[in-house]
């Protein structure tokens, strides 16, 4: 019996010296950092385009200019970018690979690390394909 009393008091005194924890107010709530920032911004790139087409196997069209990509947050998905005019679904780490959405197939490889962006797509049907190279670094 004696043991047991003191169980309760050992009980009672754990129960009672452990505080509750402090709430935030109502207009500050918290907000976990959004690992879409660090990949956000303008950045300086090099364009490189081949176009080909089924009359004309051989390279016809060649776009070699220099371009600021914009890369910012998807209003409305959480875990989406704009990259230039394109909406990308983007993993914690910076990249995608894959289909993107229609309009017409478009095959991305998109790579964001070190405030450098890298981008290999290729788009086209039967008649018409385009192959881009992207490679810029953050301004």
């Amino acid at each position: 019996m004696k043991y047991l009393k003191i169980c309760f008091g050992v009980l009672f005194l754990f129960f009672v010296s452990c505080s509750k924890d402090k709430q935030l107010p109502a207009d500050s709530p918290a907000h976990a950092p959004d690992y879409r920032d660090k990949f956000t911004g303008s950045y300086h790139s090099h364009k490189l385009c081949i176009n080909t087409s089924f009359f004309n196997p051989a390279p016809d069209t060649t776009f070699n200019n220099f371009t600021n990509i914009n890369v910012v947050k998807h209003p409305l998905r959480s875990n989406a970018v704009i990259v230039g005019s394109d909406t990308i679904n983007l993993s914690f780490h910076g990249t995608f690979t894959g289909l993107n959405n229609p309009p017409g197939y478009l095959f991305y490889d998109l790579t964001l690390i070190n405030d450098s962006l890298y981008i290999s797509s290729f788009s086209g049907n039967v008649l018409l394909t385009s192959s881009c190279i992207l490679k810029g670094r953050k301004q």
